[in-house]
C-alpha cells in the first residue's frame, strides 16, 4: 500500500513540473509576429504582417526566429496572402 501511495504521489507531481509550454500549439506561419533571430549574419528578408494583410521588408539575423519569414515577397504572398483584398503597398512598421 505505501509503495502505491508513493507512485501516485510521485506521478502526481512528475505532471505538476511538466510545463504547459511543452504541450505544443503550434501558431499558423503566417500568424506568427516578425522575428530577427539571433544570428550575426544579417540580410533582408519578408514577413507577413497579419493585421495589414501585407508582406513586409525586415532584416533577418540568419539564425533562429520563428517561420514567419521568406526569401522575397512573392514567396509571402504565395504562402499567406489570403487574396480578399489588391495587391497593394501598406505602411510597415518598423523592426
Amino acid at each position: 500500500m505505501e509503495g502505491r501511495r508513493f507512485a501516485v504521489f510521485l506521478l502526481l507531481t512528475i505532471c505538476v513540473y511538466i510545463p504547459i509550454s511543452s504541450v505544443t500549439r503550434t501558431t499558423p506561419v503566417c500568424q506568427q509576429p516578425a522575428d530577427p533571430g539571433t544570428g550575426t549574419w544579417p540580410y533582408s528578408s519578408w514577413y507577413y504582417h497579419h493585421d495589414n494583410n501585407d508582406c513586409c521588408l525586415f532584416t533577418y539575423n540568419g539564425q533562429g526566429g520563428n517561420d514567419n519569414k521568406f526569401s522575397s515577397r512573392k514567396k509571402c504572398f504565395f504562402e499567406c496572402y489570403n487574396y480578399t483584398r489588391p495587391y497593394i503597398d501598406k505602411n510597415c512598421p518598423d523592426i
